[in-house]
């Protein structure tokens, strides 16, 4: 699943970034690909929400989407972002606490010139795009 290539639009998307955000955005896709996959989270939609990649589960009833921001306001980060009521952000706090750049209560924001700890970007990943399946098991 790794090697899917990017729909038409998500790739001009990407190819319109400077190099270094395109470069980390290219590696950051990779790793939700890689942890979609690995958590059996297949098919994924990827689509441009808000001019930014966004990868979706099929069906959406089983975690909420996620995108990879990056802004000339911000330039020094890139981010990962979920819908903010999904409560992702509540367990990714809960596992991390301070050892993150937060964005509120919709993502983390990691630093463009180091590379993405692939371990936190596999496991934001896993629970934002499972987050609703372990949900409704835990109110059983």
């Amino acid at each position: 699943m790794t090697e899917m290539d990017p729909p038409k639009d998500v790739q001009a998307a990407i190819e319109r970034l400077p190099a270094a955000p395109r470069a980390r955005m290219l590696e950051l896709r990779a790793l939700i690909l890689a942890a979609a996959a690995e958590a059996k989270v297949t098919p994924l939609t990827e689509t441009l929400k808000w001019g930014q990649p966004s990868f979706a589960p099929v069906p959406r009833s089983a975690g909420t989407p996620i995108r990879i921001g990056w802004s000339e306001k911000t330039p020094e980060t890139i981010g990962l972002f979920v819908h903010c009521q999904s409560g992702v952000m509540n367990l990714v706090r809960d596992i991390y606490t301070d050892a993150l750049t937060y964005d509120k209560n919709r993502g983390i924001l990691l630093p463009l010139n180091t590379a993405p700890p692939e371990t936190v970007v596999c496991q934001f990943v896993t629970l934002a795009l499972t987050y609703k399946r372990k949900r409704r098991v835990l109110r059983v």
